[in-house]
């Protein structure tokens, strides 16, 4: 049974950080990511991990925006750890694959999938001569088709 109530807070909570982001209010944007990053863990501690069997396809890819964009890297590693434990489906493999490069590009290490850019370029990926075949593997495109998507988007934003 979709939880309604809890569905609709994650979207409200969804698209005020989307709004910030295209806004490009990133002081707005970092106060309502530590914002909503206390809210999901109150959330988490209740329920666990938001499974679509209680919020949706959707409301489950948003409680993952929300870890996404926390800027607390120990709350970040307690998600990934709760996401691996989970069925795997297709969108958590994805789900997974970003959040694993977020946290080792804080870390300062290379990433695996190859997802996380910074003006137009990624951040050093390790082993890249198997990075499709990681990206294949959670169901992310061709690094090739993503790198155009993000070096188009980002020059849009300048």
């Amino acid at each position: 049974m979709i939880n309604k109530k809890l569905l609709n807070e994650l979207t409200v909570r969804f698209r005020k950080d989307q709004k910030l982001l295209k806004e490009r209010n990133w002081e707005g944007s970092f106060k309502f990511c530590a914002e909503n990053t206390v809210w999901l863990k109150g959330v988490i501690k209740k329920y666990g991990w938001l499974l679509s069997n209680i919020v949706g396809i959707q409301g489950e890819q948003y409680a993952w925006l929300i870890v996404q964009h926390s800027v607390d890297l120990k709350f970040q590693e307690q998600c990934l750890k709760l996401l691996e434990k989970q069925p795997s489906t297709i969108e958590r493999r994805g789900h997974i694959a970003y959040l694993t490069d977020r946290i080792l590009v804080k870390k300062k290490k290379k990433q695996i999938f190859g997802t996380q850019f910074m003006k137009e370029k990624p951040y050093p990926i390790k082993d890249k001569k198997n990075l499709d075949k990681r990206r294949k593997g959670a169901g992310l495109e061709p690094f090739s088709e993503y790198y155009k998507i993000m070096t188009e988007k980002q020059s849009k934003n300048h």
